[in-house]
């Protein structure tokens, strides 16, 4: 029986658009060049081509990979056909039939090789089967065409008429479509010859039958000293020659499909034991589209020596080298100068055409432009418009020869690289984010090539400032920074930058000593940015009140707001929290003066001045100027690029202030504009609400109140504070309209709210006893005063109102007063 082709559709990924599309081009005549890199899978994929083909019954396929031993490629991509022709029985007897009609038609050494054939096929018993006949017969052919040549010592490759005389047999015996398959095309021991034949093809299609060529070729194929290319260049040649002739390059296999990248992870993590625990987005990132990936991991033996992610990586890198086999060859063969420059760009992050536009001046350095276009003349560098190796792999695999082959040039070139990148960050900010990309992106080759350890020190800061807090967390960064800014002061900006991040990471881990030292580092470097001493300053001031070193953090505020050069908003910043920390020890003039002097320093951004108002107007209040009170909120609420938040609680405290002078109509305007402000939180809406229902109950307008309780009830993001508020608030308003049980109802959802504050737990409580005790439900009023006088911080007027309530209802309280 003919051998089948392999159903690997299990093992086979990111292939089926590529698959229907080469099965498209087969229901077409002509021919398909179908070009791919090492290990992407092209010879699986046209086996699942093939195999497909085959299933519809339209089509016969011959195919053959080349091994460089056969006499002619195409020869034996036809004995394939006849193989899978002939092995029909009911076929092959159409075909001897047919023979002995039309022997005298075919050309001379075909109708030879068929006699000989059909002679062996016609005994009741094929001897050898029928696949060991037809290889003989072409074995027969192959030498006879020899034997016309020089002595027989040329390759004969199968002429075009006997390539056609061949194919028309089939197709006229079979009546299906004829698909012959050439796979590794650039080991074909004469591609020069079997191009002539393919040409002749092209030109004439209109002789032959139905029938579509597929060639399969590497690109590059590589021998033992350069880039061999051949195979391709003829392959591009025959794709212009006829517009039924196409080249196709396989594309990495496409992980865009989330069923697919399912497919793939879950065979990845059945068969490689190091890769269970990795995320899907690792062990795709690693794959990245390259079948030759997973060759390298399923490997026996790889896949049992792999225990690590960083065991997956190597692998995945040796892969993607193999991918780029040819760019050993063209780096090696570079000059010098030519050499330096692929280094640069190598160990340089893969650019595209906004990057080169910012850092052509660095990388080219002392080379003309013209450089760039030798790199990409000779295929070093991709045709773009900017100097770049192409895929990240492609990068990473020019990156990596070079760290093995030119190691002492990658380790200058880094350090170089490196402090260029380095003495241009003047801080966290936009301007110094692409200085600090690029410097973060050389950590690994910094490493690699054994850079100077102060050298790596600055990668470690870049890392830090994209959140990579191990980066600088070991002992070793503190003894090398002071040494690296004493190199070159240039580098302060990116250590106190990276000193600052740590601190703030220590922050989120609650270690507060830390915190503190990292920031006093930081504003201790000499030379260090006044931007970003101030902003230490300020987050050591906060970090020391909440250690409760209150004057350490008055001190530090007061250090930030003197500071000369320091930006105005981290000034404005410093007041403002100055203000709130004076107002925590009853100083209201050293407060309001801070709040004033926050508001009036020019270059204050609108959030710090909005924050000063509301809280002057604040202060304002509690000293009893309600005017001026409602004059800082107005003006907070007025001011242009005020955030939606302090908006709405200045809205809010306005109107609490109109209440509580008897402007009820503007009260409620005010707590109306707070809930329908774009943006503002929904703990201001909440509280507004729960104002404008107090001020519609004491208007009368009950429905109003309970309304707007009950908005601020089902608010979604409502603090528990409000919900509880307006839990309360209701139920009174619903006692007053004789609905006790609705009040009871929503004094016990208060009490029993998650989070609700200890004096609205109060107010549920004393409320609901006293319901209860109007209900005629003693009990029940006693139970709740028992709760009342156990609750921690219930004032005792309060435990005495209720006492004297639940007595003159005739209920006398058995708990304690």
């Amino acid at each position: 029986m003919t051998e089948a082709f392999p159903d690997r559709r299990d093992q086979l990924f990111g292939r089926e658009a590529d698959v229907h599309f080469l099965a498209d081009r087969a229901a077409r005549p002509g021919l398909t060049a179908v070009v791919a890199q090492p290990l992407m899978g092209k010879t699986w994929t046209m086996n699942e081509v093939a195999r497909r083909l085959l299933e519809e019954r339209r089509y016969l396929v011959g195919y053959h990979e080349s091994k460089a031993a056969e006499s002619s490629h195409l020869l034996y991509a036809v004995s394939n056909l006849y193989v899978r022709w002939l092995d029909d029985s009911a076929m092959r007897e159409q075909a001897i039939s047919l023979w002995e009609r039309h022997k005298d038609s075919l050309v001379p050494l075909v109708a030879k090789m068929m006699g000989m054939l059909f002679d062996k096929l016609g005994a009741s018993e094929v001897a050898g089967g029928v696949a060991g006949v037809v290889r003989s017969a072409f074995d027969g052919l192959a030498n006879a065409q020899k034997d016309l040549l020089s002595g027989g010592l040329q390759i004969a490759p199968l002429p075009y008429d006997e390539a056609r005389s061949l194919a028309s047999l089939v197709a006229n015996v079979s009546k299906r479509r004829v698909v012959l398959i050439l796979d590794a095309w650039e080991k074909s021991p004469s591609p020069r010859a079997e191009f002539a034949t393919l040409e002749a093809f092209l030109k004439h299609q209109d002789a032959w039958p139905h029938t579509h060529v597929f060639l399969a070729v590497r690109n590059p194929e590589l021998d033992s000293t350069k880039v061999n290319d051949e195979a391709y260049r003829r392959t591009r040649d025959l794709c212009s020659i006829n517009p039924a002739a196409a080249l196709y390059e396989l594309p990495p296999m496409r992980q865009e499909e989330a069923r697919e990248r399912l497919r793939i992870v879950s065979f990845v993590r059945d068969r490689v034991p190091a890769a269970k625990t990795h995320t899907e987005q690792r062990i795709l990132e690693m794959i990245d589209g390259y079948p030759g990936v997973l060759d390298f991991w399923t490997n026996e033996a790889n896949r049992s020596a792999m225990r690590t992610e960083e065991d997956l990586r190597k692998e995945a890198s040796n892969a993607h080298a193999l991918r780029y086999l040819e760019l050993a060859h063209l780096l090696s063969g570079l000059q010098e100068t030519q050499c330096m420059l692929a280094a640069r760009l190598a160990v340089f992050q893969r650019l595209d055409a906004q990057s080169w536009v910012g850092f052509r001046e660095l990388l080219l350095k002392d080379q003309a432009e013209a450089a760039v276009r030798d790199l990409t003349d000779s295929g070093v560098l991709a045709d773009e418009s900017f100097p770049t190796y192409g895929h990240d792999t492609r990068h990473a695999a020019a990156r990596r020869w070079l760290v093995d082959h030119k190691r002492p040039l990658m380790r200058r070139t880094s350090e170089q690289i490196i402090e260029t990148l380095a003495a241009r960050i003047t801080g966290i900010s936009s301007a110094s984010r692409p200085f600090l990309e690029a410097l973060s992106a050389c950590s690994e080759t910094a490493r690699q090539v054994g850079a100077d350890p102060i050298t790596c020190c600055l990668v470690d800061a870049a890392r830090a400032a994209f959140g990579d807090d191990e980066a600088i967390a070991h002992r070793g960064f503190d003894e090398l920074y002071p040494k690296a800014v004493e190199r070159n002061r240039s580098f302060v900006p990116l250590v106190a930058a990276s000193l600052f991040n740590r601190g703030v990471t220590k922050r989120l881990r609650g270690d507060r000593d830390g915190e503190i030292a990292d920031y006093t580092a930081a504003i201790e470097l000499p030379g260090a940015p006044a931007d970003q001493v101030a902003t230490a300053l300020y987050n050591r001031g906060v970090a020391r009140g909440l250690l409760g070193d209150g004057a350490g953090e008055i001190a530090d505020y007061t250090a930030t707001i003197e500071l000369s050069e320091a930006p105005a908003n981290q000034v404005a910043r410093a007041l403002v929290s100055r203000g709130i920390k004076k107002a925590q020890h009853s100083d209201s003039d050293g407060e309001i003066a801070d709040y004033t002097a926050a508001i009036e320093l020019p270059g204050a951004q609108a959030d710090q001045v909005a924050k000063a108002l509301y809280n002057r107007g604040v202060a304002r209040g509690l000293l009893g100027d309600g005017a001026g009170e409602i004059t800082d909120y107005t003006a907070a609420i007025e001011l242009f690029e005020a955030p939606a938040n302090q908006v709405a609680k200045a809205l809010v405290n306005r109107g609490i202030a109109k209440a509580q002078h008897g402007y009820s109509d503007g009260a409620i305007t005010d707590f109306t504009a707070a809930i329908e402000l774009p943006g503002a939180p929904a703990e201001q809406v909440a509280q507004a609400l729960v104002n404008r229902g107090l001020t519609k109950g004491r208007s009368g307008d009950s429905d109003g109140a309970i309304a707007d309780d009950t908005a601020a009830i089902e608010l979604p993001g409502a603090p528990a504070e409000q919900v509880a508020q307006a839990l309360v608030n209701r139920g009174l308003t619903k006692g007053q309209r004789g609905d006790s049980d609705g009040a009871i109802a929503d004094y016990t959802a208060a009490i029993e709210l998650p989070g609700a504050p200890a004096d609205q737990v109060a107010k549920a409580l004393a409320n609901r006893c006293i319901t209860k005790g109007h209900g005629g439900d003693s009990d029940g009023a006693v139970a709740d005063y028992a709760a009342l006088v156990e609750l921690p911080g219930v004032p005792a007027s309060v435990l005495r109102d209720v006492y004297a309530i639940l007595t003159n209802m005739a209920v006398p309280p058995h708990a304690g007063q």
